[in-house]
Order: structure tokens, then C-alpha cells, then sequence
């Protein structure tokens, strides 16, 4: 298996496991919720890094539309889903940059 679709998967099987343990107490929900959280902060490092105006705002959209374009690539079984997502993030970006308003 490539390195990037174990990642992947790894990724995904961590978001598909919240519905399954909603628990919150749940020793499985608090790890796959523990690793969104970290992706989370990780992208909005990224988004503090580029100061935007907004970074948490910016980093919440981008999660979404990571974790959006994982499901779709798992369902379609192509990686045309990260080329996309990837002209959607820059365009978020740019937007965050230039207006002030992500």
C-alpha cells in the first residue's frame, strides 16, 4: 500500500469511528475524537502561519473539506478528490488573505 493512501485510511478510519462510539465516554470515541482535534490544531497552525484574519475560522473550513474529500476519494476510489480540494483550499485562502473574511 502507498505511504499517502495508508495515511489516509488511517485518517479516515479514525473519522468513521466517532458515529460508532458516540459515546463521549467512550475510550474509542475520545481517541478518534483526540486525532480530529489534533488535525484540527495542526491546520489552524498552518492557518496562524499564513495570517489570515480569521484562522480558526479558516482551519474549521479546511478540516471540513478534508475530511469531505477523504469520504469522496474512499467512495470513488480516485485521488482526482485531492486536486480538487486542493484548488478549494487555495481558493479559501486566498479569500482569508485578501478580504479579511474566510
Amino acid at each position: 500500500m502507498q505511504p499517502v493512501m495508508a495515511s489516509v485510511l488511517r485518517v479516515a478510519t479514525f473519522a468513521s469511528t466517532l458515529p460508532y462510539f458516540a459515546n463521549a465516554d467512550h475510550p474509542r470515541h475520545r481517541v478518534a475524537l483526540e486525532h480530529q482535534q489534533s488535525i484540527y490544531r495542526y491546520i489552524k497552525s498552518l492557518a496562524q502561519s499564513a495570517e489570515v484574519s480569521s484562522p480558526e475560522h479558516l482551519a474549521r473550513q479546511l478540516l471540513l473539506l478534508v475530511q469531505g474529500a477523504i469520504m469522496v476519494a474512499m467512495m470513488e476510489g480516485s485521488w482526482s478528490t485531492a486536486s480538487q480540494a486542493k484548488k478549494v483550499a487555495a481558493t479559501l485562502i486566498q479569500i482569508g488573505s485578501k478580504s479579511g473574511v474566510t
